[in-house]
């Protein structure tokens, strides 16, 4: 991304926002700012074939305004959260970069967590830091409801195997976030759990050595 395409996205107002917890109002938010896009790229294109048939042009030369469209900047600042519904926006940022293979993810501030995940989501050169972002990554918690007392011996084998339940779940999302952290990054799977055994934090240039982005953008 250049410093003409990020001035053209002030200008179409086309940046989507990821700030704060990952949890179902970002999902929300994110899937209405992403019609809001779409419903402003509509609005673009009739307004450029009324200016084409007010010129009297041909068709195709709408055709040639039509096919350069360009894919949102989406901003990603937060400290994670949620598990299931950062998987759950991974999903709607790849089929988002599948449609637009320009679309350009930007990290800033701090990428924590689950939001280190949801950066990933996209392919590597279309993922960018700001100079003073952060990103810290590690592996997934959980939270055992056998902890609480339970008030009969019935209660307590239930969230017994509620827990078990939650483990389950719980390995199953760890591997989750390391396969796509070895295939977003390219390191090997050992790597990965070794950055994650041993959490810290890494400078934009770090992440960029490690290949969580692809490059530090700058004004």
């Amino acid at each position: 991304m250049n410093k003409d395409r990020y001035a053209r996205a002030f200008r179409e107002n086309a940046f989507i926002h990821l700030y704060g917890s990952v949890n179902m109002e970002m999902v929300k938010g994110f899937r209405a700012d992403v019609a809001k896009f779409f419903e402003r790229q509509k609005a673009a294109e009739s307004q450029a074939l009324t200016l084409v048939e007010s010129r009297g042009e041909k068709k195709h030369s709408f055709d040639k305004v039509a096919t350069k469209k360009e894919g949102p900047i989406i901003v990603l600042n937060s400290s994670g959260g949620d598990v299931s519904y950062g998987l759950a926006l991974c999903d709607e940022l790849a089929r988002l970069a599948i449609m637009f293979p320009d679309l350009v993810l930007l990290c800033e501030g701090n990428i924590c967590s689950m939001a280190v995940a949801i950066a990933l989501a996209v392919p590597k050169a279309n993922r960018l830091a700001s100079p003073s972002m952060n990103m810290y990554s590690h592996r997934n918690t959980l939270t055992l409801t056998s902890k609480v007392g339970a008030t009969s011996l019935d209660e307590h084998e239930y969230r017994m195997k509620e827990d078990d339940a939650s483990l389950t779940r719980s390995k199953l999302n760890r591997q989750q976030l390391l396969d796509l952290t070895a295939r977003g990054t390219g390191m090997t799977p050992e790597a990965v759990l070794e950055l994650f055994e041993n959490p810290r934090y890494l400078t934009a240039i770090e992440a960029k050595e490690l290949g969580f982005v692809s490059d530090i953008f700058t004004l």
